[in-house]
């Protein structure tokens, strides 16, 4: 593992064990740090300490053209990752799959997904204790065949 892989790593532990407090923000509030920021779709942002240091993380998922017909129209997409660290307003640096593998930036993606406050609070919702859960087990689902 290089410096990336393990910077990489200790961002997904902290998303995990949830230090990091991960925002949706819109994309285009970071264009000018983003790479191809037309493609970009969705963007997390959240504050990360180092050596007793403010960094901002941004996270931004993006669909860019994967495949072009002969009169240059996209006919397929896919979607890649890029993380952006910030520091007083200053690109430090800008990881995407040059730097780390996708898969990693694929499943840090999904982390943060689930992790994110909105998505949590979205959520909440289903979050009952098993004895405040509805009990489906005798009911039909209303789905033909169920």
């Amino acid at each position: 593992m290089d410096k990336y892989d393990l910077f990489l790593q200790d961002i997904m532990e902290k998303t995990q064990d949830e230090s990091l407090a991960w925002e949706n923000v819109s994309p285009g509030r970071y264009s000018d740090y983003i790479f191809q920021s037309d493609s970009a779709y969705r963007a997390f942002a959240c504050e990360y300490m180092a050596n007793e240091r403010k960094y901002w993380l941004v996270f931004i998922d993006k669909k860019v053209p994967s495949h072009l017909d002969n009169w240059g129209t996209v006919v397929d997409e896919e979607h890649v990752c890029e993380l952006i660290v910030l520091q007083e307003g200053r690109l430090l640096i800008a990881l995407d799959e040059d730097y780390v593998d996708a898969e990693d930036l694929l499943q840090l993606s999904l982390l943060i997904e689930e992790k994110s406050a909105q998505t949590k609070e979205l959520f909440a919702q289903f979050d009952l204790p098993p004895s405040e859960a509805p009990d489906l087990s005798d009911k039909k689902t209303g789905i033909p065949g169920g």
